[in-house]
């Protein structure tokens, strides 16, 4: 089965990073769609929170939780298959 999450808000950090908001936590295998040009470097990195606005891994310690892609020609869906976020 397969749920499809939607975030509520995009956020824009003051050091320019860019936040999907869901609203709340989730656990799962990350599958996106692609629009990027050829060859632009794609990275999700999960977090639980904001701190003074910015995105904040610190409480995952060394957890790299992070998922690394580079855009292909067209259309394409990204998909973690190795790594269960949570």
């Amino acid at each position: 089965m397969t749920n499809i999450w939607r975030s509520k808000e995009i956020i824009t950090t003051p050091t320019g990073e860019t936040v999907l908001d869901f609203g709340q936590n989730q656990a799962g295998w990350p599958e996106f769609f692609n629009r990027e040009p050829e060859g632009t470097a794609i990275t999700l990195q999960v977090g639980e929170i904001l701190q003074d606005s910015n995105f904040y891994r610190g409480n995952l310690r060394e957890a790299r939780a992070a998922f690394n892609s580079t855009s292909l020609v067209g259309r394409t869906v990204g998909a973690s298959t190795f790594t269960y976020y949570g």
